[in-house]
């Protein structure tokens, strides 16, 4: 598994990402139990350095909780997503560390969506 489907987030949101990690394979969750640390960011171009991300986030920093056998939760601060641009399309990577000392790394789309409010305003 290298990459995620799409995830459409309505600007301003700071509802967690649920990021379900499966072995394609086996068909089954991933195992990251123990997970030592993690990092995620969320970038405009694919290519960013990560000084230059618009979101980054850390474990120990509280921007990740694994929540259950291969699910992991991405945590953005409504002030992290108010300036995404409505219908833009952003390059995010996950990256765990898990307790064997294997890094397992995840790329992901996410697509801005307006807030329905804003937009009948």
């Amino acid at each position: 598994m290298d990459r995620l489907p799409n995830i459409d987030y309505v600007v301003g949101d700071s509802v967690p990402i649920r990021v379900e990690l499966i072995d394609e394979l086996l068909g089954e969750y991933l195992d990251i139990t123990g997970a030592t640390a993690g990092w995620w960011t969320l970038k405009q171009n694919p290519g960013d350095a990560d000084s230059a991300a618009i979101i980054a986030k850390t474990m120990a920093g509280a921007g990740i909780d694994i929540v259950g056998a291969g699910q992991v939760d991405l945590k953005p601060l409504s002030s992290e997503t108010a300036n995404l641009l409505p219908g833009y399309q952003y390059f995010g990577d996950l990256r765990l560390k898990l307790i064997t000392g294997r890094l397992l790394t995840v790329t992901f789309t996410l697509t801005a969506q307006p807030c329905a409010t804003q937009s009948a305003a």
